[in-house]
């Protein structure tokens, strides 16, 4: 495996069935499984197996090998990994609405996507969470759609940027700053945390995309869930074709 691969890959739930494959959920962890039955709303379900199935997917696709090569690990409270080949993949998922991203790298990696919905109380959330930098850039920004998508950039790159960490949201978001240059992202860090690439930003329609690490600008390969579906189970097909020629030694 490349030591600075890495990618990214977006996947849209939107008109897909509530229930999950039984067949592909077979190709989940454990530990996603479990979290999956704790989950009591179907969306929450689907976004889950959606997560698990991208993740396990893209792993394969930068590691150049099969799904029965990939194993891959969502421990609670630490960021999700990949094993390929005996090599290690960092890994990043995010999910909200009709959508799930997901992001690996042989290098730490956090992406974050949000939907840009009406929240009468941005403004004090801002104040209250982002660091001073950040609620100042929002206050120079016209009162409006423009500023409410400003603030779901911001709160999509700090989550990012924890994720990078590693660390998640276990630090006060207020204590680093990130800031927006078109679809750039950078992040100063109070703490002395030094080394982070430039991280990246993109909206699709009703959403807000953020991405740090080393490939935070690599395309981002989009696909529904029944495309990946598929994709899935032609690939189960042909990695059970050659298990069955020659045994368990691939």
């Amino acid at each position: 495996m490349n030591s600075t691969l890495g990618g990214s890959l977006l996947i849209s739930l939107e008109g897909h069935a509530a229930t999950p494959d039984p067949a592909l959920l077979k190709l989940l962890p454990a530990d996603r499984l479990e979290r999956l039955r704790r989950y009591v709303q179907t969306a929450d379900r689907l976004q889950c197996y959606a997560a698990g199935l991208g993740a396990m997917y893209l792993a394969a696709r930068l590691a150049d090998c099969s799904l029965r090569q990939v194993q891959l690990h969502t421990p609670q409270w630490q960021p999700p990994y990949a094993l390929c080949r005996g090599k290690r993949l960092c890994m990043s998922i995010s999910h909200a609405g009709d959508y799930v991203l997901c992001m690996g790298d042989s290098a730490p990696c956090g992406c974050d996507v949000e939907q840009i919905r009406d929240v009468p109380e941005y403004m004090e959330l801002a104040q209250r969470y982002y660091s001073p930098a950040e609620y100042e850039a929002l206050l120079r920004i016209p009162e409006g759609s423009a500023r409410r998508q400003a603030f779901f950039t911001l709160w999509t790159g700090k989550e990012a940027y924890v994720k990078w960490l590693g660390i998640g949201l276990s630090r006060p978001l207020s204590t680093f700053t990130v800031s927006v240059q078109g679809s750039v992202l950078l992040a100063e860090d109070s703490a002395g945390v030094d080394g982070c690439p430039a991280g990246s930003t993109i909206t699709v329609p009703g959403y807000c995309i953020s991405r740090f690490g080393v490939h935070a600008n690599a395309p981002l390969d989009r696909i529904s869930c029944r495309e990946l579906e598929d994709r899935l189970r032609a690939e189960g097909n042909e990695d059970e074709h050659e298990y069955n020629l020659y045994g368990s030694d691939l």
